[in-house]
């Protein structure tokens, strides 16, 4: 990895730990699927995020980005959340493919 790289993360493959100390910290950028439980983000006054409410502000197709921040080992740091409103299809084809034990919980 040198300086200018971006590398490509996926949810479950990545952690806060290694996006600072082994992306970051060598100057290069990492594009990453979000997973708000396994890498939570903070607000630009570094508390918790409320991700459901900033997502909700999006309208139709628009994308949306906000600065964002992360935490690891009590060190700031500092990143971009981008993200775009699944069409009708896509977020009825993502429930359905929530297991039935997940779903239960969240009724």
């Amino acid at each position: 990895m040198h300086k200018g790289d971006i590398l490509l993360g996926d949810r479950g493959y990545y952690h806060r730990k290694g996006v600072a100390c082994r992306v970051l910290q060598k100057g290069s950028d990492v594009v990453l699927r979000l997973s708000s439980t396994a890498f939570p983000l903070l607000d630009h006054d570094a508390n918790p995020l409320p991700l459901l409410g900033l997502l909700r502000t999006l309208d139709g197709q628009e994308p949306g980005d906000w600065p964002v921040k992360f935490e690891n080992a009590e060190k700031i740091y500092d990143a971009r959340l981008c993200a775009i409103r699944k069409s009708a299809v896509a977020a009825e084809r993502a429930k359905r493919s929530i297991p039935s034990r997940w779903q239960s919980k969240s009724k």
